[in-house]
């Protein structure tokens, strides 16, 4: 990918590898690359993000979002935002294309 820092391409490609056992966990709305938050504040860290649609208390271990990957990424849970909701409950996935500048020749 070009202009992507490296941290957060390989979040990207974990996030792609892992995309269907996550997604396969229960309240997992959408998985993908991104940084780590912590304490409401965005790190450095590159992590792959699952957005769940609630964060419920009393989840058994089998059914929670691993704190690393078996590939060592680390994850990060986040409550998803509306825009995952209505994606999720389609049944698409969301995507961003983001268009390449316009050359100019003079």
């Amino acid at each position: 990918m070009s202009g992507v820092p490296s941290g957060l391409e390989a979040a990207i490609a974990s996030a792609h590898i892992h995309r269907a056992e996550l997604l396969a966990l229960p309240y997992v709305v959408a998985v993908r690359g991104g940084y780590k938050f912590v304490g409401g504040r965005i790190t450095g860290t590159p992590a792959v993000i699952v957005a769940v649609d609630r964060k419920p208390d009393g989840l058994e271990a089998a059914d929670a979002v691993s704190r690393v990957l078996s590939d060592g990424m680390p994850t990060d849970v986040a409550v998803a935002d509306s825009l995952e909701r209505l994606v999720a409950a389609a049944g698409l996935e969301a995507t961003t294309t983001v268009p390449a500048p316009a050359v100019h020749r003079c």
